[in-house]
């Protein structure tokens, strides 16, 4: 069903005003030059509908009745919060699977065995990664502005500029390596709802805890370092080409070196408050227990 979900995304053809005249403009300005990325455009858009509709579907189906019935009167900004951890789940679900099944096919491509034809790579299942993540990341960035802090406004805009640039086809091999990043997300969000709407539920939320720990130290740490180490090294190998660009290379190292550094503070802190949890726990069992 997901499978057939994306494909059906993709293969939406481009309305006439769309490659007429956006596209003509936006080439003829000079600010997109990328034939893929032209090409695709209508794609993108079609994507930012797709996940504002599981946005908007989300909260007026499940979420306005459930916090009515709880609080008595809906706030806006939880429910655009609720509407954003699902469409990121969704998101997650679509990315790993695509990103997964693009990496286990690459073990029978002899193709792309060195750092040139990494760095400017380009096929059909990793334009659509692409697809999918620069058109979830540019809704993000606006659902952001509209439900969230500067902090993640500031992220999705990243994101999406990535993808970008991974798009026009540039460093593209690394997309679906670098959404491996995402492995924690689902559980992030299931934290979230657990701790609002289900604080009884302890034990569940206490093993969901660890399993995002753990997912996220193995994915957007030990991988995620490893994967930014490699990219690093091929671009260093393939900077005297014509096609290498400065800008771009910059741009995806200097991203990649900051978050993989925020990711290393933020589980320093997720242990931090593991460990205090944990001495909590042991010292009320303790009290309970002892004479």
């Amino acid at each position: 069903m997901l499978e057939e979900l994306i494909s059906f995304i993709v293969q939406l053809p481009s309305h006439d005003g769309i490659s007429k005249y956006v596209n003509t403009f936006l080439l003829k300005k000079n600010v997109i030059i990328s034939e893929s990325v032209l090409l695709n455009l209508h794609t993108v858009l079609y994507i930012i509908l797709f996940y504002h509709a599981v946005f908007l579907l989300s909260i007026k189906m499940f979420f306005i009745p459930i916090i009515k019935t709880r609080n008595g009167k809906c706030d806006k900004r939880l429910l655009g919060q609720c509407g954003m951890r699902v469409a990121s789940t969704l998101q997650t679900l679509i990315v790993l699977y695509l990103s997964f099944n693009s990496i286990l096919n690459r073990k029978n491509d002899d193709s792309v065995t060195d750092p040139q034809s990494r760095v400017f790579y380009e096929d059909r299942n990793t334009q659509v990664i692409c697809l999918y993540a620069l058109g979830y990341f540019i809704w993000d960035t606006i659902a952001s502005y509209r439900y969230s802090s500067a902090l993640f406004v500031l992220h999705g805009f990243v994101s999406a500029w990535g993808y970008y640039i991974g798009l026009k086809p540039y460093i593209q091999y690394y997309a679906p390596i670098f959404l491996i990043f995402e492995i924690s997300n689902p559980f992030l969000n299931i934290r979230w709802f657990g701790r609002f709407f289900f604080p009884e539920w302890k034990n569940l939320l206490l093993v969901n805890d660890l399993l995002f720990i753990a997912t996220f130290f193995m994915g957007r740490i030990l991988w995620g370092w490893y994967q930014v180490t490699l990219l690093c090294i091929d671009l260093w190998q393939v900077r005297h080409l014509d096609k290498f660009n400065v800008f771009d290379t910059w741009f995806m190292i200097l991203i990649q070196l900051s978050i993989g550094t925020l990711n290393i503070s933020w589980f320093c802190k997720m242990c931090l408050k593991a460990q205090q949890i944990l001495t909590r726990s042991r010292t009320f069992h303790k009290s309970i227990t002892s004479p």
